[in-house]
């Protein structure tokens, strides 16, 4: 069984996204594999990225989010830029998913922040 049911539904507040289970990743240094949202402008290449990089005695998890999109502010082109998020977990092996979700639930909740996105790309730490 992957990280995901497959497909996977996924919402972005809005609409439904589909995203199915591609391939794995061959990589030296991780193993993953990638879901792609057939639903989605063949251009805009919107996937979800699994790497799992096992080369250190503290395992580092990452779940990304690719695509590219058209800019509502680029009203003159067609062109699309490329937009990355990323999501990385490192815990030593003898941490539970019990004591690791109250530390997510308050990276999410972060996220969720009013201005979030904004003060982030503005640099404000």
């Amino acid at each position: 069984m992957g990280l995901f049911s497959n497909p996977v539904t996924l919402t972005d507040g809005t609409n439904d996204r589909i995203f199915t289970f591609r391939t794995p990743l061959n990589n030296v240094k991780s193993v993953g594999g990638d879901y792609i949202e057939a639903a989605a402008a063949t251009a805009a290449k919107s996937l979800l990225v699994v790497k799992h990089d096992m080369r250190t005695p503290i395992i580092r998890n990452l779940l990304q989010r690719v695509i590219k999109l058209h800019p509502a502010a680029d009203t003159d082109s067609d062109d699309l830029y490329p937009v990355t998020f990323n999501f990385t977990m490192t815990a030593h092996e003898l941490f539970t998913e019990t004591e690791l979700q109250p530390e997510v639930n308050v990276l999410l909740d972060a996220i969720a922040e009013a201005n979030f996105i904004k003060y982030c790309r503005s640099g404000i730490v």
